[in-house]
């Protein structure tokens, strides 16, 4: 079984408690800053890559044009019943294989999903490619450039065990060779702030 059919099996389990850890303070805070900072305006393409439970759709402004995707048809099903439009969507899709055409999206929003996927980079080149030239990715997440310590590993494989963040990812790796840039990091204590654009 593969990285990703395990998480799907994992948030079978998880997705009618997840609110109840995500809604972190810690988290929670990070995650409103991170939209004011986005400033989406009225007919914005938004792509919510993992949207979960949909927590980050109560901060997208009702005048956006929504889509959001997510692997776990159970998560998804939360997500539903936070849906505020008709014409937002919510997709079954795999992060790493987008099911749409090129600069399609003018923001694309992925909180806590990097850290999940079996392959982060392949996952931002996807948003990379699917975002329109002008446009943002912003994320949520922590990351590591220095060799994680021995702690941080352990902590790292408690969190993947139950479907958690693997705490011992690099940003730089992960952006790789994709066509973008950091052009805003804000650092905080569970999870940074990351805006990034085409280079």
């Amino acid at each position: 079984m593969g990285k990703n059919e395990e998480n799907v099996r994992k948030y079978r389990v998880l997705s009618p408690i997840y609110d109840l850890f995500a809604r972190n303070p810690l988290i929670e805070k990070p995650r409103q800053r991170q939209f004011e900072l986005a400033a989406i305006r009225p007919g914005d393409r938004v792509l919510v890559v993992g949207v979960g439970t949909g927590l980050d759709l109560e901060l997208v402004p009702a005048d956006a044009r929504v889509t959001g995707i997510d692997l776990s048809a159970d998560m998804l099903r939360q997500a539903e019943l936070k849906v505020r439009r008709d014409d937002w969507t919510l997709l079954r899709m795999n992060a790493e294989q987008l099911e749409f055409d090129d600069d399609s999206f003018d923001v694309v929003v992925m909180n806590c999903i990097l850290s999940v996927v079996a392959d982060p980079t392949k996952a931002l080149s996807e948003a990379a490619r699917v975002l329109a030239p002008m446009g943002s990715i912003w994320i949520l997440g922590k990351f590591i450039e220095t060799p994680p310590s021995l702690p941080r590993r352990a902590l790292s494989s408690a969190l993947v065990a139950i479907g958690g963040a693997d705490l011992t990812r690099s940003l730089t790796r992960t952006i790789g060779t994709t066509p973008l840039r950091t052009a805003r990091h804000e650092r905080a204590l569970i999870a940074d702030i990351i805006q990034l654009t085409p280079a």
